[in-house]
């Protein structure tokens, strides 16, 4: 957690839905700022979020909680920021529903944390890395379902090129109280350079009967079958190529 002995702002944040406060707790180091933000979002209400870290912020924490029936759309957008970490916690209540979705090309280490606290609640991660050169980059899902019929859908995919390499760790753990639980993950890396590394860790915890669960990780390069085909469609082949890489990146869970 970060040290919140420093200066507090309050900041209203307006959506169409609900308006709700955030509380940012900015601390000063040698060299690096820190943004603790939180948010509540009430009861039946719905709230559509965006964030884009900023190039001089090193750590940022984002913790959201869902009262009864609440929902939440966050997006993770950026392109160009050095952040070296990002976290996200989620707090889920009585059938709340969250959508997370990011982005990332250049922040270091990304976790998102989802407790799903009682009864009907349910949450979708759908993400996608893309590393280069010779970059490092780490995404950590930790998803608990603490209720009976909570429900989590993942969606992990890695785009490696050159000498980069992708850490992805994912954990469900479906605890003793969460019968009829439904939890499904997957991680899908597409390597476009012999040297690029893809590291996948999926990990499902089974603590009780009566549940509904899948994980699972595939690492790949484009298929010459596709690439031949779509030049014999008139397509040059980088062309060819970049339209696969497209497609690849796709986050739906049908893809």
């Amino acid at each position: 957690m970060l040290d919140i002995k420093t200066t507090v702002q309050f900041r209203e944040f307006q959506t169409n839905e609900v308006q709700t406060k955030l509380n940012w707790v900015d601390r000063i180091e040698p060299k690096n700022l820190d943004i603790k933000s939180v948010v509540t979002i009430k009861n039946s209400h719905e709230l559509s979020l965006t964030i884009q870290p900023q190039d001089h912020v090193q750590h940022e924490w984002l913790e959201i909680y869902l009262e009864p029936q609440a929902k939440l759309s966050l997006t993770i957008s950026q392109d160009t920021t050095s952040q070296s970490a990002f976290f996200i916690r989620l707090f889920q209540s009585e059938s709340s529903q969250s959508d997370v979705l990011f982005r990332n090309k250049t922040i270091s280490h990304m976790v998102i944390q989802v407790d799903l606290n009682e009864a009907a609640a349910t949450t979708k991660i759908r993400g996608l890395l893309e590393a280069n050169q010779s970059q490092e980059l780490t995404i950590d899902t930790i998803v608990t379902h603490h209720a009976p019929a909570t429900e989590s859908n993942q969606l992990i995919k890695t785009i490696l090129y050159d000498d980069s390499t992708t850490e992805f760790n994912g954990s469900v753990l479906i605890k003793p109280s969460a019968s009829k639980a439904v939890a499904h993950q997957v991680n899908r890396n597409l390597l476009l350079s012999d040297t690029a590394k893809a590291l996948t860790r999926p990990h499902l915890r089974i603590q009780t009967n009566d549940v509904e669960c899948s994980h699972g990780a595939t690492v790949g390069q484009l298929n010459d079958d596709e690439l031949f085909y779509l030049q014999s469609r008139g397509l040059m082949h980088d062309q060819a190529k970049q339209l696969l890489i497209e497609g690849f990146a796709q986050l739906d869970f049908t893809n």
